[in-house]
Formats: C-alpha cells, sequence, structure tokens
C-alpha cells in the first residue's frame, strides 16, 4: 500500500509529539470545509436509496448528467484499470501514485512520462491518465490542450481519464461539462475543496456505457446514507461555494508568499496547496516535524507540499516553525529565493496577500463582565467612530443566542444586534458577522444556526461537542472579514468568566487568543458593584488572557465624574489597566435589543392594572374620534403584546414603542388579558408550544371577546400561523413531531418544512396601497382560503391574509411597522384617525450617531487610535 498525507498518529509515535498538538498540513484539503449539518436519526438507519437527491445536486453541480456516486475517486482509481484489456497506459510523472499503482496492478504497460511528452502523443498509447491540476505540482494544463489531446485519443479509438480531484476552486478549468464524450472520463472529488475527505464521495463522469460496467464492479451501496445525506447538501450550498472560491486563492497566495519569506522557493501550485522541490527537502521536513507540524514529503523527485493553516493562529505557529528550522543548505545547483525575510515582530495576518500587499483588518474585541454591560452598543458605537475616521470596518460576534434576528443580504440569518451594527459601519448585514446563532426553543436546546442557514436542533450537551465544527465556522467568517476589511470590532457574549463555560470556548476568549486580538472590558455601573465587576473578571481569566486586556471601559455612568475619579484611579492601580473612558448614561437611547425585552420598554401590566377584562366592561362604546382603548377617552392607542415563553423578533414592535400616539403594552400571559384597541401576536420560536400556553392562561377567550367587542387583531409571522386552523410539525423542526389546533380565526393551515424561507422583500400593505418592506424568517408554509384576501401584495407575490370582517391581519413579513407609510395606514385601521408616524429609519439612525459623539467626547481617542493602528494625531484627545 503507497504512503499518503495525513498520517498525524504515525508522526505522533514517531516523534514523540502528542497527536492534539499536531499541525497537519500535509493532505491538501481545506481546513475550512463545508460544514456539516445534523444528520437525522432516520438517515443512519436507512439504506442508501440511489433515488434521493444526490445525483440531481451532482449534476447540477458538475453541469453533466451522465455520472456514477463513488466511495471517493479513489474507488474509481482502483477499479477503471480493470475495464480495459491491457494497453500501453501514458501517465503523468511526478503526479499522484495511486494512478500508476492501480495500471500496473491491472496488467497494463505503464509508461511514466514527464508533462512536455504527455500532450505530443505517441501514437502507441491508447489510454492517458493526467491530474489537472496535478498533486503534487500544481501544474494546470489549459481545457484546449485537454480537449486537443482527448480528440487525438479518441480519434483512434484511445481514451482519455482526468482526475480533477483538486479542480472546484477553478471550475472554468474542467473538462466536467463537457461529458459524456466518448472516450473521456472525468474524476471528481468532494474531499479536496469541501473538506469531506470522511464522506467518501467521488464522481464518474463518463459514458453510460462505462458507468454501467463501473457500477456492476462496485457493487451495490458504496456510499453511506449519511454521505449522501451531507453530499447533496453541500453541492446545492451556491453560497458557500462563491465564498470559498474567493477566499482559498488568497490563502494560497499567503501561503507563497509565506514560504518564499522563509527562502523555500514555490515551485508549483494550486488553491489549496503549495510545492516546493528542494534536494534538502526530507531535511525541512524533519526539523517542521520536530516541532510538530507536518507536511508532505516526496522522495523523488525531492520535494514538500504545504496545504493551508486554518485560522491565525495555525498561521502564526507555521511561521514560527518555519523562522525556527535550521539555516537552508541548498545544493550548488539549486537556486534559493532572494526574497527578504520579514521585519523582526511581523506576523503572519501582515503578510502580503494576493496581487500587491493588502494587510489583514485589525481586530479589537469588547467583552462584558455581565450580560448587557453595553457590548452591542459599544461595538456599534466604536464602529460607527470608525467610519467617521475613514476606517473600512465590519463588525462580528463569533457566537450569538438570541431569538432577535434579521435577513442578511446573502440570504441568512445573524442576530439583530449585529445588523445594526452593520448599519453603524455603513454596510448590509451579511452571515459572516455572526457565523453563528443559537435560537433557544427550550431551557436546555436551541436551534443551531451556522453561517445563516439552519442545521437542526441540538441540546446543550449536544452542541458543546459540536463546538469544534462550529469553531471552524467563526474562524472562516473572521478570516473572510479581515481579507476585506481594515478593522473588525468584535462582540463577546455574556462574560468572558463563566467558569461552566469556559472549555471549547468560541464565544469570548477563546475566540480571542485564536485570533490574537486585544480585548476591551466594559462594565455597567448603572447595575451596582462596577469595580468589584471588573477587578473580579479579571481575576477569573488566566494569565495570558489577563493580558490581552488592554483597558476598561465603565457604561452608564450619571452625575458628576469628578465623584468617580477616586476610584477609577484605584482600579487603574490595581490592575495596571488603563481606563479608557467612562460613558454617560444616554436618556432616551433606542438601539434594538438583541435578546430580551429591553430594560426601557413599557413594562408588562401587574395584576392591579389588569382585573378588569374585556367581558367586564362596556366595550359597545368607542369614542366617535376612534382614539383610545373602547370604553375610555385617551389620545393615545393602545396596543397589547403578549410576552410569549419562546417570543422572537419582538424588535418588530420597537417603532410602537417609540411612537408618541400608541401605549405599547408586552403584556405577561400568567396575567389576563388587558383592555385594548389591538393585540399583535407575535413571532414565535416553538408555535405549538407557545400557543398551547396561551390556551392555557385563558387567552383564547379573551383574544375572541375582544374581537366580539369590536377590537382589532394583528398575527405576524408565529402569530399568523396560531390564527389559522391548524399547525402540523412533521419533521420536528420546533419540538415534538404533530399537529396542534389552532385558534380557528383564519382558513388556513401551516406544515413546518425542512427549508426556512429567508428574504429581503418589499411590497404594498393593501389596507391603503402604502408601500413597506421587511424580511421574511420561517419554516411555516401555510395555505387556505383566507389567503384568497391577501393583505400585502410583494415582490414574490402575495402574503398574508385580512378576515372577512376586516377585524384581522395577518403576515409573515416582519418590520412591517419600520415603513412609515403602512404604520401609518395600520394605527388608522385600528382606530387613530389622525396620525403622526415619526421616521424610524432616521430615529435609528440618529442615536447610532449619539453613540458615536458619546466614544469621541468620553473616550480616550488616542488610546482607540493606537488599539485599531490609526496613523498620526487626527484621533488626538
Amino acid at each position: 500500500m503507497l504512503e499518503h498525507g495525513g498520517r498525524v498518529r504515525a508522526a505522533a509515535q514517531h516523534f514523540g509529539i502528542a497527536e492534539k498538538h499536531w499541525l497537519d498540513l500535509s493532505t491538501g484539503i481545506n481546513p475550512n470545509g463545508w460544514l456539516v449539518p445534523v444528520v437525522p436519526q432516520q438517515v443512519w438507519q436507512t439504506l442508501p436509496q440511489d433515488e434521493d437527491d444526490l445525483p440531481a445536486a451532482a449534476s447540477a453541480y458538475y453541469g453533466c448528467a451522465s455520472l456514477l456516486a463513488v466511495a471517493g475517486s479513489q474507488a474509481a482509481i482502483q477499479a477503471l484499470p480493470r475495464l480495459f484489456s491491457p494497453s500501453r497506459v501514458a501517465l503523468l510523472t511526478p503526479s499522484y501514485a495511486e494512478h500508476t499503482h492501480a495500471w500496473q496492478q491491472a496488467g497494463h504497460e505503464v509508461l511514466a512520462l514527464p508533462a512536455e511528452q504527455i500532450l505530443p502523443l505517441d501514437e502507441a498509447i491508447n489510454i492517458v491518465v493526467i491530474v489537472n491540476p496535478n498533486n503534487p505540482t500544481g501544474q494546470l494544463f489549459s481545457r484546449a490542450d485537454v480537449l486537443a489531446l482527448h480528440e487525438t485519443l479518441a480519434s483512434r479509438g484511445g481514451t482519455l481519464i482526468v482526475d480533477e480531484a483538486f479542480m472546484d476552486a477553478t471550475p472554468e478549468h474542467s473538462l466536467a461539462g463537457d461529458c459524456p464524450r466518448t472516450g473521456l472520463v472525468v474524476l471528481r472529488s468532494i474531499g479536496k475543496f469541501f473538506g469531506l475527505a470522511g464522506a467518501r464521495v467521488g464522481f464518474v463522469l463518463a459514458e453510460q456505457t462505462i458507468l454501467l460496467r463501473l457500477r456492476e464492479l462496485l457493487g451495490p451501496w458504496p456510499i453511506s446514507a449519511p454521505s449522501r445525506f451531507v453530499v447533496s447538501r453541500a453541492l446545492r450550498d451556491t453560497v458557500w461555494q462563491t465564498a470559498t472560491r474567493n477566499t482559498l486563492p488568497r490563502a494560497a497566495a499567503r501561503l507563497c508568499a509565506l514560504l518564499e519569506q522563509q527562502d523555500l522557493q514555490v515551485s508549483g501550485s494550486t488553491a489549496l496547496f503549495a510545492w516546493v522541490r528542494r534536494a534538502d527537502a526530507a531535511s525541512i521536513h524533519r526539523q517542521l516535524a520536530q516541532q510538530g507540524v507536518l507536511t508532505r514529503l516526496f522522495v523523488e523527485p525531492a520535494s514538500l507540499r504545504f496545504g493551508l493553516p486554518r485560522d491565525e493562529a495555525q498561521w502564526r505557529r507555521l511561521e514560527a516553525a518555519l523562522t525556527q528550522r535550521a539555516p537552508p543548505h541548498p545544493s550548488p545547483d539549486e537556486t534559493t529565493s532572494q526574497s527578504t525575510k520579514p521585519a523582526r515582530g511581523q506576523v503572519a495576518g501582515y503578510l502580503p496577500m494576493g496581487e500587491g500587499v493588502k494587510t489583514v483588518a485589525r481586530t479589537v474585541m469588547v467583552q462584558g463582565t455581565t450580560s448587557d454591560a453595553g457590548k452591542s452598543t459599544l461595538v456599534a458605537a466604536l464602529c460607527r467612530w470608525l467610519v467617521r475616521q475613514g476606517v473600512r470596518v465590519a463588525p462580528f460576534k463569533p457566537q450569538n443566542m438570541a431569538l432577535n434576528s434579521a435577513v442578511t443580504r446573502d440570504g441568512g440569518e445573524i442576530g439583530r444586534a449585529q445588523a445594526v451594527q452593520a448599519m453603524a459601519a455603513n454596510l448590509a448585514p451579511h452571515t459572516d458577522m455572526n457565523p453563528v446563532l443559537l435560537k433557544p426553543n427550550s431551557d436546555t436546546g436551541a436551534q443551531v444556526i451556522i453561517h445563516g442557514h439552519a442545521i437542526g436542533n441540538m441540546e446543550a450537551l449536544e452542541y458543546h461537542a459540536y463546538k469544534n465544527t462550529a469553531r471552524a465556522a467563526v474562524m472562516q467568517s473572521h478570516q473572510r472579514l479581515a481579507a476585506q476589511y481594515q478593522a473588525v470590532v468584535v462582540e463577546g457574549a455574556g462574560s468572558p468568566a463563566e467558569i461552566n463555560l469556559r472549555a471549547g470556548d468560541i464565544a469570548n476568549m477563546g475566540f480571542a487568543e485564536a485570533v490574537d486580538c486585544p480585548v476591551v472590558l466594559i462594565a455597567d455601573i448603572d447595575r451596582g458593584g462596577v469595580f468589584a465587576h471588573l477587578v473580579g473578571t479579571l481575576a477569573l481569566l488566566s494569565e495570558t488572557e489577563q493580558a490581552r486586556v488592554v483597558g476598561f471601559v465603565i457604561n452608564r455612568f450619571r452625575g458628576d465624574i469628578a465623584l468617580l475619579q477616586d476610584g477609577l484611579d484605584w482600579l487603574e492601580q490595581r490592575t495596571g489597566k488603563p481606563v479608557l473612558g467612562v460613558l454617560p448614561y444616554l436618556h432616551g437611547l433606542h438601539l434594538e435589543a438583541e435578546d430580551a425585552l429591553p430594560i426601557n420598554s413599557p413594562r408588562p401590566l401587574g395584576q392591579a392594572a389588569t382585573r378588569q377584562l374585556a367581558g367586564l366592561v362596556d366595550c359597545s362604546v368607542v369614542p366617535s374620534d376612534g382614539a383610545g382603548v373602547r370604553g375610555r377617552a385617551t389620545p393615545k392607542l393602545r396596543i397589547v403584546v403578549p410576552v410569549l415563553p419562546h417570543i422572537s423578533n419582538h424588535t418588530d414592535f420597537d417603532p410602537l414603542r417609540l411612537h408618541p400616539q400608541v401605549e405599547l403594552i408586552f403584556a405577561p400571559i400568567t396575567a389576563p388579558l388587558p383592555l385594548a384597541d389591538l393585540i399583535i401576536l407575535p413571532g414565535s420560536k416553538a408555535v405549538r408550544s407557545d400557543l398551547q400556553s396561551l390556551r392555557r392562561a385563558g387567552w383564547e377567550w379573551a383574544i375572541n371577546q375582544h374581537l366580539r367587542y369590536g377590537g382589532k387583531l394583528i398575527g405576524i409571522c408565529g402569530g399568523l400561523q396560531m390564527l389559522g386552523e391548524f399547525i402540523h410539525d412533521p419533521l420536528a423542526i420546533e419540538g415534538e413531531a404533530g399537529s396542534s389546533p389552532g385558534l380557528g380565526l383564519l382558513k388556513l393551515q401551516t406544515t413546518l418544512a425542512a427549508q426556512k424561507q429567508l428574504r429581503n422583500v418589499g411590497g404594498t400593505l393593501l389596507l391603503e396601497d402604502a408601500p413597506v418592506s421587511g424580511y421574511e424568517i420561517h419554516a411555516g408554509v401555510s395555505s387556505g382560503a383566507a389567503l384568497a384576501k391577501p393583505a400585502l401584495r410583494l415582490a414574490h407575490g402575495e402574503d398574508g391574509a385580512i378576515s372577512d370582517d376586516g377585524k384581522i391581519l395577518a403576515t409573515y413579513l416582519h418590520g412591517l411597522f419600520e415603513s412609515t407609510a403602512a404604520l401609518d395606514a395600520l394605527l388608522r385601521w385600528a382606530g387613530l384617525h389622525t396620525v403622526s408616524t415619526p421616521d424610524y429609519a432616521a430615529r435609528r439612525e440618529a442615536d447610532i450617531e449619539r453613540l458615536a459623539d458619546a466614544v469621541e467626547q468620553h473616550l480616550d481617542r488616542k488610546k482607540l487610535a493606537a488599539l485599531f493602528g490609526l496613523e498620526g494625531d487626527r484621533c488626538g484627545n
């Protein structure tokens, strides 16, 4: 059996370094491969089905319907020679040695030819095998040359076999779309570009006569059902594919630059590896292995193949290992590189990438002593402040647990706070800004969203085991942002001192350590105990983590700063860390909440205020001007939103909360329904469960009473589903599989599907033909007679419903109330005749500017400038 890369265990035993401490660069596999979703239990229990989605997904990806899925392209390499009678076979050398081995084992006469002799083909050769791009040399043959070679062979009944295992990063050079052709066989692999080597899936693209014989030879079920499930989804993920084709060439250029700066002349490369041909390759291989860095050593010709590091920590480790190796001793006939080595103190994050010199972004992380300490706010403030300095900046939160989310420009889902931070950076939200989003659906479980798309539900312990995969998603996203922007401002989660969550941490110091970034620690003085929070948090960190904290920010201070100065002096003396500034309590500041209902939101009514139910009041008396709760005069329209156990996207109601003519009440469902002009059933992460909670609390009867006496009712997303006749969840998307009866107020039914609808949309609210825009995030697919009278007409079609009596409106559109004209129309429909709606977008923008003003006035701008690497004294205090 031939030797291959990836033999970390053997290297660990040989060099006496524990397996977990190795940096494996020996395989040429994408270290930031496609992230595998949760595989449903039934898939593991099912025999592979040829009629599943894999053939269609592969046909769409490769542009060829005549193909066969095999157990990795290696299976085809071993089997193909057995389909041909003994022949003279030309193979490229040096190249992937398994080809030569397989043809020799099958009794063929093998001619190993260099590239310059393969193309001008000898007439006595009937079969040619080339690897394109070649492994390990990286040589890429043009499509024209390969097609010409095929025509020459086909004209005399010969066959060309092209192994395109490393072609996915450059599909424009592939012959996959040219299949099927007589005498042409193309091999493709899922293991390299997609990083799914463990799935053992490859494809043979050829005429059906070859595929049928090959299928018979390989036998039934060559690929497991879980592998088929995973690979079909990877092949259809065009967003990930496009992003990866953009990032891999930059990483490859960075690798080549690093090697040449270390006097290792790169002889060839692909998007996934670099090849260095040197007489002392074995010595370099050994020196790197002694530092726990594994490369692929080739004896003939003497050479090394270097794969791509996964993250910044691995880039730095490779650079350190290369720097620490013994001085090179090339043979007299070798030409060594004259590239200049990095200056002292230069780090891998600032090596040239691609054409010209491009620096990776300066990354700064904001962590908090507690939840709601002001992390989200400070990140937004710093983003806008950096924009004012002319810096291209992006926000980033590695892992977020929140039920408020937003749809991104690339069709994914991220935390709402990161969408607001993107606005502060003058950017459209992108899934890379929040690569891991956890949406709780029980006390111990959550829906896990990776790079904007749900991969399944996990319990806490299950997710803990999944964290290594989640970590890969985090590092991929950060690398992409760092390659595009000058600064990345990172928001932590909760507190870095939560001892029970430190193992495998990807949200706080675990991330900061991985990317080697400085940390600013923020605490909320309005909560009390600010000095204990800061000193205690610092004390619970490791020494390296403590060193990473570059300063403190104290948030929400009220009063005379002079009264705080003694405490600030003590804090700096005690910790040796500077206080970067004290931010004042900004009264009336509005910034969309990450998850919990904001502290300054209208508080849920207590029992004393909710003793009167609609049935106990003469609700038939409605003020003539249409203003106020039925039965009493008031200048405001009262709107009640039940606080469901799994309420989601409650930021929908921020425009109502800030409206001067609206009294918005978030009402606990444990208390009776208060009097209201309008009830809004909000979105929910567990619709059937929350509907059951409403019923138990008696709200179903109260809602019907509300409608009977002339009240209005809106259902948004999950609220729409509750208003229908049934909700079906056959796939257990939001809990146990099954069906639940709805409130029966609209003739529609909803079935939860595996794929979420995620889109930003615009259109018209049909009440008054008012323009509206917003976003959709829902797994539910609704159908029924009620939808024949839609509430909105959107770009993709009609949406929602209005009841025949005009009292109920339902829609899937989040952000409905942010459109001024639409909100005016809805408030008039609810009973407020004279409406004057403020501009919500302008208010949000003004508050972001207030935050940047606070940074400008109250933080040490010289220290901030130094932290972000800004030049000159333009930010000086």
